[in-house]
Order: structure tokens, then C-alpha cells, then sequence
């Protein structure tokens, strides 16, 4: 293994931190809407590591709460593919419950 002396974090949130070491950089916005040049940038090129803690607001209704779960889920495998090192691939996705309506996001 390598030992990583420096290192960028990066998070994307819809309100601004509370706290934030000064190594690390937020974006305030929705995950959804934000484009892999930014992260890129941000990162200072393509990142080890992507981790992805996303969760919707919920509503209450199942079905449309799922959906935008669902899409959640989309929108972090979309970022590894377009932000993380050559070879990187998605290690697990945890969809709660239903998680074969999560299948289709990891075929190429």
C-alpha cells in the first residue's frame, strides 16, 4: 500500500457545514446538479476514493421517496465514472430493501 501524507476531501451538500477542517472543500448544492468538473476541480483531479452517504428528504410517500433514492444511487455511480482513477469501480450499493430496483444502475 501507499501512504497518503496529503489528502483532498471534497463534500457536496445541500446546506453549508458546520464545521470543516481546512483541507477540506464543500460545495453547497444538490448532488444531483452538480457537474464532474466541479468536483474535479475541486479535488485536483480524479479522486482514489469516492464515498457516497446520500440520502433524500423524505415525504412520506414510499414510491416517490424510493424514486429519488433510486436516482441518488444513479447519480454516485454516475460520479465514479466520471471523477474516480482509471480502474475504479463501484464496491457496493446498498438501495435499502428493494435492492434489485438498484441492478440495472451497475450493468455497463
Amino acid at each position: 500500500g501507499r501512504l497518503c501524507l496529503a489528502a483532498v476531501v471534497v463534500g457536496v451538500d445541500l446546506e453549508e457545514p458546520v464545521a470543516k477542517p481546512p483541507w477540506a472543500h464543500a460545495i453547497v448544492g444538490s448532488a444531483l446538479d452538480v457537474a464532474p468538473e466541479v468536483l474535479l476541480e475541486a479535488l485536483g483531479g480524479r479522486a482514489d476514493v469516492v464515498l457516497s452517504d446520500m440520502a433524500p428528504r423524505t415525504t412520506g410517500d414510499p414510491t416517490g421517496d424510493h424514486f429519488v433514492q433510486v436516482e441518488l444511487a444513479g447519480r454516485a455511480l454516475r460520479i465514479v465514472v466520471d471523477c474516480s482513477a482509471e480502474g475504479a469501480a463501484p464496491e457496493r450499493v446498498i438501495l435499502g430493501r428493494d435492492v434489485l430496483a438498484g441492478r440495472f444502475l451497475l450493468r455497463p
